[in-house]
């Protein structure tokens, strides 16, 4: 029958890349043009590989997408500025609302 794809001893020879995608669900939209059922979206693009015998898990590019879509997108190329964990926002009330954050302590970047 096989091992779970994530704990396949040889998930790392096979992997090379993977894109994570997490739904935010909202029951109300409260702010213009509000509605029902708002759902928001961070995207991760994740790259896999082995490096002098130690597996590596790097991530290049988070995404915010308005309502789980891509037509509107806020995106952070990380960089070797780049903090982690991610800060992941919602401004109240807004359904153009998520963003993905965090450069340094002090300068912050904020994609809306």
């Amino acid at each position: 029958m096989g091992f779970p794809e994530e704990e396949d001893p040889d998930f790392f020879e096979k992997v090379e890349r993977m894109v994570l995608k997490y739904f935010f669900y909202y029951p109300d939209d409260i702010g213009f043009s509000g509605h029902h059922h708002d759902l928001e979206a961070i995207e991760l693009d994740i790259y896999l590989n082995m490096d002098a015998g130690c597996y590596q898990v790097r991530v290049e590019t988070a995404r915010g997408l308005v309502h789980g879509n891509r037509w509107y997108t806020n995106t952070l190329e990380i960089t070797d500025d780049t903090r982690f964990p991610l800060t992941v926002s919602r401004k109240r009330g807004s359904m153009e609302a998520l963003s993905t954050a965090t450069r340094t302590a002090t300068s912050p970047v904020a994609m809306m």
